[in-house]
């Protein structure tokens, strides 16, 4: 026999398939010590059963999945129909039996909240908040039983049925779990997000604080109190005008009241219960190891909490161990590859830098991995006022908006109060750095270096040769191991070999506009020397492409054709559409 009931002591977040993303966040938090009302979830497997003792579902499925997102009546329409005929159906009575069972166990004469739990629910990649029904204070068998099945049929509401189609869900597949939870009846209810979600600060907590249950502020109906914290302290607080609350009522069901004009303006939550409340936000996202966004109410003299998820709308960035505001730079978009990297490609690249590691094996905690692409962590350079000063220049020699944004963070209120003290460089780094910078300055002064480029393709293609040899003496995991101690060494020394060069190429180009404004009262002609020179791969690539999309242009069938060509199949392809023949030299 299916197992129908599962109390939220029985539930840990593996139990998603059983209890959708809801339950088995209860169940989590509940297993994880946290104060959470008594409950339990409606299976699955009850869910399957009650759909199967219908003949007509199958149908009903199949127009479902003919159904886009984009067709809004046809939703509405095959929606009605789907509830109404999920409410006419009766519920098995094993199912009914094993609901009243547990119950009756949790407490028959206690109000209940009744939510919708889906499988593809409360997710770190997709939210479905919101898209199925919840009732409130749900008393007695009768009231319970309906609201079990109500909140089956709102798998079906337009909203879910719309989510569905536009995330790419199969209707079928979205399996929905009930839960049933003792109701708390809350002096204070809100959400709170151990991220700020508007201005994506992970070390800010924000919290909404309104009177009575949490309905009319997740609804719209009430403009909650803001109170942010950071590093345990409270830097913020909004007092809202709060005209109206929802409270329960003996009879079942909710009741929306207006508050009293003296009570309107009165600060939801004391200061010591933001900062408590704060502290078990932390220690949530701590034992999910993500940010999160939880509800959470004020009752009896203690927090509850009703329910914690991921926030999914924040862009993952690398993760710090300590309150301060940082500065990430994204290696990959400094050189315009905004792709997403494979985990062997961010591996080697941490591993090519040579400081920043614990051995040569070790990959430098300087790069810090996020959503697949690599970021430099610059904000204790910014620390020393001499590299304050000189790096947003020299960042926009790479990039104009690097620098700007360097720029603009040195000057944010918060940075500037954290780097009061600020450091000096250390004289062991000069010494490290002083050779280079002579070499650089010898470029400029004395060296002829019209050799530069056939030098520096020398030292490349004996480094490759040497590297080459070297492992091939070797070959399995000798060989990773040998990879892994070579590539710091291989870029520590290119480094020594390119600085000179690079440092007095940008050097001179400063120079020239200098003095090209003194002299002439503007640059506008230092854009012959740094744009498009010749022998320059990446910019002789971007002139190619340049030339073949000016190549391709009037023939829209070839235009189609690359939108959506296959590697294997290019030139046959190419030479199958319309002008193909035509455009094949361009290509060859």
């Amino acid at each position: 026999m299916e197992k129908y009931i599962l109390r939220f002591n029985e539930i840990d977040k593996s139990f998603l398939p059983y209890v959708g993303g809801k339950g088995a966040n209860l169940g989590e938090l509940t297993k994880a010590g946290y104060p959470v009302p008594q409950g339990f979830c409606v299976t699955t497997a009850a869910y399957q059963t009650f759909i199967r003792t219908s003949i007509e579902m199958d149908k009903l499925f199949d127009l479902l999945d003919g159904v886009t997102h984009n067709d809004l009546e046809q939703i509405k329409i095959l929606g009605g129909r789907i509830r109404e005929h999920l409410d006419s159906i009766l519920m098995p009575d094993d199912i009914k039996l094993s609901i009243l069972e547990a119950w009756r166990v949790t407490g028959e004469e206690k109000a209940y909240a009744v939510r919708s739990s889906a499988t593809a629910e409360d997710l770190p990649t997709v939210s479905f908040a919101g898209q199925q029904d919840t009732f409130l204070n749900v008393l007695g068998q009768e009231q319970l039983l309906k609201a079990v099945q109500n909140c089956w049929a709102s798998l079906f509401t337009d909203r879910a049925i719309l989510y569905r189609a536009k995330n790419g869900f199969n209707h079928r597949l979205v399996l929905l779990s009930v839960v049933v939870q003792q109701m708390v009846f809350p002096e204070v209810s809100g959400i709170m997000f151990t991220a700020d979600p508007i201005t994506g600060h992970r070390k800010t907590i924000t919290i909404d604080a309104s009177f009575g249950l949490g309905e009319a502020l997740v609804s719209g109906l009430v403009s909650a109190d803001l109170y942010r914290v950071r590093a345990g302290q409270i830097i913020e607080k909004q007092i809202s005008p709060k005209k109206i609350a929802i409270y329960s009522v003996p009879a079942g069901g909710t009741v929306t009241t207006d508050l009293p004009l003296d009570k309107q303006t009165t600060q939801a939550l004391q200061d010591g219960q933001i900062l408590e409340l704060a502290r078990i936000g932390l220690a949530i996202e701590a034992h999910y190891c993500a940010e999160q966004d939880i509800e959470w109410c004020w009752a009896e003299g203690k927090f509850y909490l009703v329910q914690s998820r991921p926030i999914t709308s924040l862009y993952p960035v690398p993760r710090t161990s300590d309150h301060k505001l940082h500065l990430f730079l994204s290696l990959g978009h400094m050189q315009m590859m905004t792709a997403v990297m494979k985990p062997l490609g961010v591996s080697v690249l941490r591993t090519l830098v040579p400081i920043g590691k614990s051995s040569l094996q070790a990959e430098s905690k300087l790069l810090l991995e996020a959503g697949g692409r690599l970021f430099f962590d610059i904000t204790n350079l910014l620390e020393y006022p001499q590299l304050r000063k000189r790096l947003p220049a020299i960042l926009s020699n790479i990039d104009e908006l690097f620098g700007r944004a360097v720029q603009e963070f040195c000057q944010r209120t918060e940075f500037k109060t954290a780097t009061q003290n600020s450091k000096k460089v250390p004289l062991a780094a000069v010494k490290r750095v002083y050779p280079t910078a002579l070499a650089v300055l010898r470029n400029i002064l004395y060296r002829h270096n019209e050799q530069a480029i056939v030098n520096l393709n020398r030292f490349i293609a004996n480094s490759v040769q040497q590297s080459s040899n070297r492992l091939s003496a070797v070959s399995g995991t000798a060989r990773i191991t040998l990879i892994q101690e070579m590539l710091p060494t291989l870029l520590a020394t290119a480094l020594t070999q390119v600085a000179p060069y690079i440092g007095a190429g940008i050097g001179t180009y400063r120079l020239i506009e200098s003095y090209s404004i003194k002299w002439l009262g503007d640059s506008t002609e230092l854009g012959s020397i740094s744009k498009s020179p010749p022998g320059n791969v990446t910019t002789e690539m971007g002139l190619v492409i340049g030339d073949l999309a000016d190549a391709v242009r009037d023939h829209p069938a070839v235009i189609e054709y690359l939108q959506h060509a296959s590697d294997a199949t290019f030139w046959e392809g190419l030479r199958a559409v319309p002008d193909g023949e035509a455009v094949l030299p361009i290509f060859s």
